[in-house]
């Protein structure tokens, strides 16, 4: 039934009439993908070498143990802001005499065809073989491998899991990311090591293969998490959310002080709010605002004016950028209405 279900929704997305029109585009993005995909080949060949030359005293593979927890992080906080939740057309299924299980693992298993699920691959491999198995040799690298694949995967239903909470309670992501933020905070003041922490475990994995059912037991809590939220709130009707209009309250009553021009302002806010991408982009906007702490904390780099004049450019220009971007998307509809009012131009 689950590949049943796959070949219907493969030959919807292949008839739809967008199907065409993204054809030359998607080759051009796969070209662009290809090219990135080599860079991180050539990144995993050459990433041992690049730990002994940065760390001479000490063992590569340790080191890169060390790293792989900020990765799984890292990576975490891209998927919830990149990566898109899986999607059916349920009422297509709903009426069929098919099991409300089935359709639910199919939801839940389209997660591991994600692009976020391959990329690490094309490092993770090629480390494998010049890095991990010279030094511990083939069974015991095979046991390390499969570790990181099922960190993958559990990093992959969680993300999921945390963005579909983020629609019903918005306040449990919250403490969660606080509760993040605090255990980053503790590896900066040196009160905890998470680099410490990721090479002792990963080294145990490697030492000992029973140590492989804790990331195990992790994948499987993550997907039944969200097995269990996609079976509560399959149903439309069952979906229970609580919208808070930020908007309207200290922000709206700060706006409206400025008259029509503030009132516009804040309509032009609800949109944003209210659409996924767009919302998105405003959860990025601390990211490239930190972009900058990279450069301009290095004493090198200021020295160099036209460098930091870029990297400014590329700070705010690119938040300008997309926000033209949907603006005249979501106002040309409005275009027509707003040329009948009187408004002072």
């Amino acid at each position: 039934m689950l590949v049943t279900i796959l070949s219907l929704e493969w030959k919807s997305a292949k008839r739809a009439s967008i199907w065409q029109k993204n054809l030359a585009l998607n080759l051009v993005i796969s070209f662009f993908l290809f090219l990135t995909m080599l860079y991180l080949m050539l990144i995993g060949l050459f990433i041992g070498k690049i730990i002994s030359q940065v760390y001479p005293e000490e063992n590569p593979v340790k080191i890169f143990n060390g790293f792989l927890i900020f990765y799984f992080f890292i990576d975490l906080f891209i998927r919830f802001l990149m990566q898109s939740l899986p999607k059916i057309s349920l009422e297509s299924f709903l009426h069929l005499p098919i099991r409300k299980s089935t359709i639910i693992h199919y939801m839940v298993g389209r997660t591991i065809l994600n692009l976020f699920n391959v990329i690490p691959l094309f490092i993770i491999i090629p480390v494998l073989f010049t890095l991990i198995i010279p030094e511990t040799g083939v069974p015991q690298s095979l046991f390390w491998l499969t570790a990181l694949i099922l960190l993958i995967l559990g990093n992959s239903f969680l993300s999921t899991y945390i963005k579909r909470l983020f629609g019903t309670k918005p306040l449990i992501v919250l403490a969660l990311v606080v509760i993040l933020g605090a255990l980053v905070a503790m590896d900066k003041t040196g009160l905890f090591s998470f680099a410490k922490l990721s090479s002792q475990a990963f080294g145990a994995i490697i030492r000992q293969p029973l140590y492989l059912s804790f990331p195990l037991g992790w994948m499987i809590v993550t997907y039944l998490l969200h097995y269990q939220f996609l079976k509560n709130h399959l149903y439309p009707d069952e979906v229970k959310i609580t919208q808070h209009n930020k908007v309207q309250s200290s922000t709206g009553k700060l706006l409206r002080s400025f008259g029509l021009t503030g009132t516009i302002i804040m309509l032009e806010m609800k949109l944003y709010w209210r659409h996924k991408r767009t919302r998105t982009i405003i959860y990025m906007l601390p990211v490239f605002l930190g972009y900058g702490l990279i450069f301009y904390t290095q004493p090198d780099y200021l020295k160099q004016e036209y460098f930091l004049f870029i990297v400014g450019v590329f700070m705010t220009g690119g938040m300008m950028l997309n926000y033209t971007n949907y603006a005249f998307g979501y106002e040309s509809n409005y275009f027509d209405a707003l040329l009948t009012k009187s408004l002072e131009l």
